[in-house]
């Protein structure tokens, strides 16, 4: 995951959680064919080629790292996230 750019980083964590482009494009505040590009970075920099293999091989990834780095950003963008999504939801 070394290779990826901090935002990329961020696109993996949110599309990790199982997000759709368009729902990971509105939590990054980013547009739809930037999420793609972003996925389709992510996929050749950690050589899987489709969600489901990301998943499989990295879920351990998103586990470990928010145990490992509580109180940091990216282990707090999650829960974040899934608040933001949660809260959007009832709104509408």
């Amino acid at each position: 995951m070394d290779r990826l750019t901090p935002r990329e980083k961020e696109a993996f964590y949110v599309l990790l959680g199982g997000y759709s482009l368009k729902e990971t494009a509105k939590l990054l505040n980013i547009g739809y064919s930037t999420v793609n590009t972003y996925q389709t970075a992510i996929y050749r920099k950690l050589f899987v080629n489709s969600r489901a293999e990301l998943i499989i091989n990295y879920r351990d990834a998103c586990d470990t790292n928010e145990n490992n780095a509580a109180g940091s950003k990216s282990a707090n963008y999650t829960d974040e996230t899934m608040t933001a999504t949660t809260d959007k939801a009832q709104e509408d």
